[in-house]
């Protein structure tokens, strides 16, 4: 893969040399290319080099031309992308509550200042189809059910079968030969992220583009009001016998509801439940139960660790650590909650313990957070999965069948894991919401960082581009949202010690034969384990004197043909080639 991207750079940059005025083409910058390389354009994204050092180069000189087309340079796209203003459709989640306010005034990525400065940059609209988050699932069923695609859709792997699937059954094209063709930055991209074999399924197709991250860190796990904890004088717990008492301490020391935030996903997080040698478990997206341990396959769900995290759940539930209600609270409440003195601890992502410690309201009721170490069963333990959220690949977007234009679309995804491309989607407008420093760097203007009464991550909402996969500067907040407290959280978290040997690949596709038998079986075993699940929290049902009826019951329905399923996709990804 990475020869044929290598000669695809070479012909991009030969064909520039060719064209008189540069045309559209795509072409690494050069000094052959008729591109104009603007300041904007020669900067690097915030962790890429825009080109190798002096010495470097000197020394590649001298080398095969082989060898130099190995590094190659930043792609540079001559803009407006189209001569001709095209507009294409994105079938997407709609901005949370909280959100929408900040973003236009409509509350639309339509009306975002980004959608329209990206518009005018490269002569491409994106007019959004903003579903609810909470119903995304039933009306996308319904759009595919009614053969109205817009362009551009994602939740393509939430598909009866997948995007395999989907593709064969012509909803989405193969993007195989236009990645290979067209794509230039993105394959550059893929490459520095060795994630070629994550975006292919068995067969070596490209179904989706999928945003790639600079980085993996752990940025999200427990926090704790720590105002608390030190007017009570408690010691910062590392085991989940150390949760139980911190949680009672909280509870009684200041009359809380409950302890915990807990939401209807039932396990805030991996890094609750990793400690127990379980994977993320979340209760309200299918499959989060399997594992794979010495390359056997396996679910959480039937475990003895999962027995024991069940009882842990169940004492705090009786003990009022947890809400009672806490199945019908949502995940997008916990900072109200949190914040307005509703619980003593919550699981949030870094960034956000500086926004809450900086606020001048909750300064001034002596509010105070800090990270939590990540809980586990014994002093020392390794655990053995990967804790951050989304690893080097998030969820992708499909091109469908009723695409009018996919090589424009194709160009227009590919632009935007360009640097430039890149900066839009993670600083937005330059000279509105960021410029760059004499390091040639972006920064944060005065003006996203200075707005009295109104957060820095709402300031900036309106001016950073949603909607295309794109190359996901994971720090880009960091100067502006990350104080010693923010930073403190990823180091510890991040420090956790873990070999990640459980780790269960997300890239795995079935056949249209495991996907069948799949389908039918997942659902009734997931609705089956869920009830229980509930029922032994709450104390409906004695776990010990239920367990190994629910256990025969599960497999009963047929977790084993999910096993089995799974376990060929993922033997066909071990065996899957990227060359």
């Amino acid at each position: 893969m990475k020869n044929r991207i290598a000669a695809l750079l070479a012909v991009l940059a030969l064909t520039a040399s060719l064209t008189a005025c540069g045309g559209n083409a795509a072409a690494p910058a050069s000094s052959s290319t008729t591109v104009d390389k603007t300041e904007e354009q020669q900067t690097s994204a915030p962790g890429v080099e825009a080109s190798a050092p002096a010495e470097e180069q000197e020394a590649s000189a001298a080398e095969p031309a082989s060898d130099v087309q190995e590094v190659p340079e930043p792609v540079v796209y001559e803009l407006p992308l189209t001569d001709t203003p095209t507009t294409f459709t994105v079938y997407t989640t709609a901005a949370p509550g909280f959100m929408s306010p900040y973003l236009g005034p409509d509350g639309s990525y339509n009306s975002a200042e980004s959608t329209k400065n990206f518009a005018e940059l490269t002569g491409v609209t994106l007019q959004f189809i903003e579903i609810d988050m909470m119903s995304f699932s039933q009306n996308f069923n319904l759009m595919i059910a009614s053969g109205d695609y817009p362009d551009l859709i994602s939740g393509v792997d939430g598909y009866a079968g997948g995007y395999t699937k989907a593709m064969d059954d012509g909803v989405i094209i193969d993007l195989t030969d236009y990645v290979e063709n067209d794509m230039p930055a993105y394959c550059q991209r893929l490459d520095e992220a060795d994630a070629w074999k994550d975006v292919m399924n068995d067969e070596g197709q490209m179904l989706a583009i999928y945003s790639l991250n600079s980085e993996t860190i752990v940025d999200r796990g427990p926090v704790v009001r720590k105002d608390w904890m030190n007017a009570l004088n408690l010691e910062e717990p590392t085991d989940y016998d150390g949760w139980t008492e911190m949680g009672k301490a909280l509870m009684n020391g200041y009359n809380l509801p409950y302890a915990f935030y807990f939401s209807n996903v039932i396990n805030p997080s991996i890094t609750l439940s990793a400690g127990f040698d379980l994977p993320g478990l979340d209760m309200s997206a299918s499959g989060t139960h399997f594992y794979q341990k010495d390359g056997q396959v396996e679910s959480a769900l039937v475990s003895d660790n999962f027995k024991d995290f069940l009882s842990l759940l169940h004492e705090w539930y009786a003990l009022g650590l947890i809400s009672k209600d806490f199945f019908t609270q949502q995940s997008m409440d916990v900072k109200n909650v949190f914040a307005g003195d509703g619980c003593g601890v919550c699981w949030d992502n870094a960034d956000f313990i500086t926004e809450d410690n900086t606020n001048a309201e909750l300064a001034a009721k002596g509010f105070y957070c800090t990270a939590l170490p990540i809980p586990t069963r014994e002093e020392g333990q390794t655990l053995h999965y990967s804790l951050n959220m989304d690893g080097a690949v998030q969820a992708g977007l499909c091109v469908s069948t009723a695409c009018e234009d996919p090589e424009l679309l194709v160009k227009t995804m590919d632009f935007s894991f360009t640097d430039q491309g890149a900066l839009l989607s993670n600083y937005g407008i330059d000279g509105i919401s960021y410029e760059m420093n004499a390091e040639g760097k972006p920064r944060w203007t005065e003006a996203m960082t200075n707005v009295e009464g109104q957060t820095f991550r709402a300031t900036i909402l309106t001016y950073i581009l949603n909607g295309l996969p794109t190359y996901v500067d994971v720090k880009k907040y960091w100067s502006e949202t990350f104080d010693e407290d923010s930073l403190y959280a990823v180091e510890l978290w991040s420090d956790t010690p873990t070999d990640k040997a459980y780790d269960l690949p997300s890239a795995l596709f079935f056949t249209s034969e495991e996907s069948s038998v799949y389908a039918t079986k997942i659902t009734d075993v997931e609705t089956y384990a869920n009830e229980y699940i509930l029922t032994c929290i709450t104390g409906d049902a004695d776990i010990d004197a239920t367990w190994d009826d629910y256990a025969e019951k599960v497999w009963s329905l047929g977790l084993q043909d999910c096993i089995d399923a799974t376990q060929n996709a993922y033997e066909r990804y071990l065996s899957r080639s990227e060359a």
